[in-house]
């Protein structure tokens, strides 16, 4: 898509994890939140993607890309952090980089208490916005200009009819 519409089309992901939509402690327990040893799908994957946005958002979206497939089509382990090495290597991030700073997602890469409370504030933020438009537990879905819609064919229809920037 983005090689067909160029600067037409600009994709922002956002985390959406349906660990925390579908969690039995109700939406205040957060899963970012939780401690390194927490059993979880998705926070490590997370982290990851955080760790990956550091540096840059092409290798950003060669490694989201990867570890989608990693997870969707190859069903590797997503939740260990060796896999998430391992993909950080295939996309050709700086994986001692990436390890720096994956750790440094898990802490919030924050110095401070009041720091940590900040990013965890614009986390929570990001993922109430994305459950406000979507009214739906499903993942992918997808936004344009704010209006929910559901598979990639929508996606590319939508861009093919709209002349105006979309994002």
């Amino acid at each position: 898509m983005k090689d067909s519409h160029g600067d037409r089309l600009r994709v922002r992901w956002h985390c959406f994890p349906l660990e925390q939509v579908n969690h039995v402690n109700g939406p205040e327990w957060k899963l970012w939140e939780q401690p390194d040893d927490f059993r979880s799908r998705g926070l490590w994957a997370l982290r990851a993607g955080e760790a990956a946005k550091l540096q840059g958002e092409l290798p950003f979206e060669r490694f989201h890309m990867a570890l989608l497939r990693a997870r969707h089509e190859q069903r590797r382990d997503i939740a260990d952090r060796a896999v998430l090495a391992e993909v950080a290597r295939e996309t050709g991030l700086d994986v001692d980089r990436f390890q720096r700073d994956l750790v440094a997602a898990a802490r919030a890469r924050c110095r401070t208490v009041a720091q940590k409370r900040e990013v965890l504030e614009q986390i929570d933020a990001l993922f109430a916005d994305a459950e406000a438009h979507s009214g739906e537990d499903w993942t992918p879905a997808v936004l344009f200009n704010l209006k929910l819609h559901r598979a990639s064919d929508t996606l590319r229809r939508y861009v093919d009819q709209h002349r105006e920037p979309v994002t």
